[in-house]
């Protein structure tokens, strides 16, 4: 079975046992693995439906990481503002969470998009 084949069986067995939360984070999972094969356009599929399974409160921490994914593929895409607008949307969660290792990731990708941007 190849990497998506086990993917896909997973999905489908989400979708069978129906627990939104173990579903929104195998679509997370994905969308950082489809983000190293720089398949961007899957990547923000994923973690856009991953975002839609993850809703609430009890989810914040997980969607803070959608949001840092998010901003990691729009900086390669070169689409810097949605960059930043996914990074602010994970540093207000991850500082709402009082989590600093989380906070201290998104402001390092903070930095580095704006050393995309050629404004360091």
């Amino acid at each position: 079975m190849t990497a998506l084949g086990y993917y896909q069986s997973s999905l489908d067995l989400h979708k069978k046992i129906n627990l939104p939360l173990f579903h929104g984070l195998t679509l997370l999972n994905a969308g950082f693995a489809l983000k190293d094969q720089a398949w961007f356009d899957e990547a923000l599929s994923s973690f856009n439906a991953g975002l839609k399974k993850l809703k609430g409160d009890d989810n914040a921490e997980a969607r803070a990481v959608a949001y840092v994914g998010l901003c990691e593929v729009f900086s390669k895409k070169g689409e810097l503002n949605d960059a930043f607008k996914s990074c602010s949307v994970a540093l207000q969660l991850y500082r709402k969470l009082r989590r600093s290792p989380g906070e201290a990731i998104t402001l390092d990708l903070i930095r580095s998009v704006y050393a995309s941007a050629g404004t360091a």
